[in-house]
């Protein structure tokens, strides 16, 4: 094996490749010409893309994004592979190649990791459900059958591109984390084996559409905002949640995929019920962020209904409506749905969930709230902690039932619908609150939820091992888009609380400890979140764990195999451009 440093020429090349797309003159070409297109191995399909070399063209970007990517991810794909299949057949005692036994029991960690296993079932199960095809008898992969000259579709480049453009971005960051820094570690130069599987082979975590985590900042030691930002790409995160409109988050998260909840103060509330006031705030604190940061939501106090102020309670329609007025004026409510987060204490009773209602003295202002939820179309937020409902009475309580554990769980007797955990039956039990008021279509989301890996003595159940289990199973059922007993075919939208530990939240322990990171970005705990690059001062750090919940450095292997891959299928597509 040969080492090659980051630095190096390799560097450079990738630097200049990357930022000077079209100075290679590079043309890209329609090949529906080819009524072979379905049987021609990747490499030969690149070729196509890339033969013509010497005239420049604006789809030059397009062509290099489309070949060196899948070159580079057969490449990684193969490697990962070999890895596995070599641990499969000879067992974890016996190193890969000439792998160190250090570096082979990252790899054993890596690959027996629950982690890895979920990715692998969704990703079998995603390709199955993309097949034109109901069978292909293992002879062609998707790709393959999508641009097949039985289906009379020809390959189509743009639709290609915009598949591959989120990875390519993705990669471009991981480039320039990688660039300069980490040295290469350059395997023996193997032969492609295997099926076209384009970017899969990268195996970046599955993303969970309806999962967002809770970014608080009440904390001396938290990392910047561009380091978040960078660690919930890594996350593959694509929604998150903050306690203000702090303008260097908004600006950090401009030009990404993440989309982002603001929060207006309560202390706000008063001075926004003024329609003018409310539109100054908007053209302030929204409008020059947006549409570069995707503000999705608006969410206008925080448990207001929890405390008896109320006088606070009265100010929380009226500010609503302002802010939302002042997105009609400016042309943002198609964009941005304003509603309120709201504690489980506006319930009077909760269980059975079908029992669930409101408390009698909110009736009235509950009423004015749901009726502009269901006219602007938002949801209703609640604060769920099941957590809570343990730690009041660990006696009384199931643990498993509240850790999504369960077997039995309960039926509701008035419905027959059975839980299994107790967040979905607290969700249930507002949707029939809603219900009740007469507004049974509004859509109802988790907003925080989240359990503490450390308490005070009279705080039950906050415990590490516990932490890890609610939020790994949470995640596990965000993946699937699970959806609550009463409406299993409805997604539930979950925000986790939180992302970080912030030291410098009052209260008991257990409200300094409810982060899934520390502010080092080393994970509290696993729950199954692997990431590539890490916000941890030592570059080499990885946040990624194995199954017992110790840190792995599993970035000395990957990453540098990674970095490998992409540099040499530049030059790959440097030398048939040449040809």
């Amino acid at each position: 094996m040969a080492i090659r440093n980051g630095s190096a020429g390799n560097s450079s090349l990738l630097s200049k490749f990357l930022t000077s797309w079209n100075v290679f003159g590079i043309i890209f070409r329609d090949c529906s010409h080819s009524r072979k297109w379905a049987y021609l191995v990747p490499f030969r399909r690149s070729r196509c893309v890339l033969r013509n070399a010497g005239d420049r063209s604006p789809d030059a970007y397009r062509a290099v994004c489309a070949a060196v990517y899948r070159m580079a991810a057969d490449r990684y794909r193969d490697y990962k592979l070999k890895e596995h299949n070599h641990l499969k057949a000879h067992g974890p005692s016996r190193p890969y190649d000439e792998m160190s036994v250090e570096d082979w029991q990252k790899c054993i960690d890596f690959f027996t990791s629950p982690t890895f296993v979920i990715q692998r079932s969704s990703k079998n199960k995603a390709n199955r459900g993309k097949a034109k095809y109901s069978s292909v008898q293992g002879l062609k992969s998707f790709s393959a059958t999508r641009y097949d000259e039985f289906s009379g579709d020809s390959p189509n480049n743009d639709h290609r591109f915009a598949m591959y453009e989120a990875q390519l971005r993705q990669m471009q960051r991981e480039i320039e984390i990688l660039k300069n820094r980490i040295p290469i570690v350059v395997p023996a130069e193997k032969e492609n084996e295997g099926k076209d599987e384009g970017l899969e082979g990268f195996g970046f975590q599955k993303e969970a559409e309806s999962l967002g985590i809770n970014y608080g900042q009440i904390g001396n030691n938290l990392p910047p905002p561009d380091k978040v930002h960078d660690l919930l790409q890594s996350l593959n995160l694509k929604k998150a949640r903050i306690y203000d409109t702090n303008p260097q988050i908004l600006m950090s998260f401009a030009n990404s995929n993440i989309e982002i909840i603001v929060t207006v103060e309560n202390e706000m509330l008063s001075t926004l019920t003024d329609p003018q006031a409310a539109f100054q705030w908007v053209s302030t604190h929204i409008k020059p962020y947006f549409p570069a940061t995707k503000i999705t939501g608006i969410a206008v106090g925080n448990e207001v209904f929890t405390g008896d102020d109320t006088a606070l309670m009265a100010y929380l329609v009226p500010a609503m409506v302002s802010i939302h007025a002042a997105f009609v004026r400016l042309g943002l409510d198609q964009y941005i749905q304003v509603s309120t987060p709201n504690s489980l204490s506006v319930l009077s009773q909760s269980y059975p969930p079908s029992a669930g209602c409101f408390r009698l003295e909110l009736n009235g202002i509950l009423r004015e709230l749901l009726q502009f939820l269901a006219t602007t179309k938002a949801p209703f937020w609640i604060n769920a902690y099941p957590y809570f409902a343990y730690k009041n009475d660990p006696n009384g309580v199931s643990l498993d039932y509240v850790l999504f554990n369960s077997k039995s769980g309960m039926i509701d007797p008035y419905t027959n619908l059975h839980y299994d955990n107790m967040l979905y039956a607290q969700v249930d039990a507002v949707i029939f609150a809603i219900g009740k008021m007469g507004f049974s279509g509004l859509e109802v989301g988790v907003s925080e939820t989240g359990w503490p890996s450390k308490g005070d003595p009279d705080e039950s159940g906050a415990t590490v091992e516990n932490a890890a289990i609610y939020n790994r199973n949470l995640l596990r059922r965000q993946v699937e888009n699970e959806g609550t007993p009463l409406r299993p075919n409805m997604r539930l939208e979950i925000y986790v609380f939180a992302l970080f530990n912030e030291d410098m939240k009052p209260g008991q322990t257990s409200e300094r400890n409810y982060g899934l990171f520390q502010p080092d970005g080393t994970m509290a705990y696993n729950v199954g979140l692997d990431t590539l690059p890490t916000t941890s001062s030592n570059p080499s750090d990885s946040i990624s764990l194995d199954s017992s919940g110790t840190q792995v450095k599993a970035i000395d292997i990957f990453l540098p195999l990674l970095y490998y891959s992409i540099s040499h299928a530049i030059i790959d597509c440097l030398i048939n451009c040449a040809a």
